[in-house]
């Protein structure tokens, strides 16, 4: 199974149907996979439109801000052609942001699953003793 974190932003061309494997890149087209199964996802960046000067950007602000709310993609700005800042609707962001914290989230249970495994666990009584301890709390 594919998770959010290692495949968030992979993007695979609309004829490929097989999820990839861990570690294989994947060139950029429509479709991103996530959690094992494909969703149909615009493509994160279309460099005919969502790359402009700042200059540009700055005279025709208005115009862009609309843009960055229907596209929900986000523009990079370049300053003498090279790519300077980004800029990106604040819904679009969140949804960013959220994905990111369900990332680390998922990774946190791997690796509390993967210490478990291992053996490198304790029972909660003997934890919570020693910290109470440790910082003086009384029950």
């Amino acid at each position: 199974m594919l998770s959010v974190a290692s495949y968030v932003a992979s993007y695979v061309s609309p004829s490929d149907h097989a999820a990839p494997r861990r570690g294989q890149s994947l060139p950029l087209a429509g479709r991103v996979y996530s959690s094992g199964t494909i969703k149909e996802l615009r493509p994160i960046l279309d460099i005919t439109k969502d790359i402009q000067s700042l200059t540009t950007f700055r005279r025709q602000s208005n115009p862009f801000l609309k843009q960055l709310k229907k596209s929900q993609r986000p523009v990079v700005l370049t300053v003498n052609g090279k790519a300077a800042a980004i800029v990106q609707d604040a819904k679009a962001y969140q949804r960013l942001l959220d994905i990111a914290a369900r990332a680390d989230e998922e990774e946190a249970i791997r690796q509390g699953l993967e210490d478990a495994k291992a053996g490198r666990r304790r029972p909660a009584r003997g934890f919570f003793a020693e910290f109470e301890a440790k910082h003086g709390i009384r029950r």
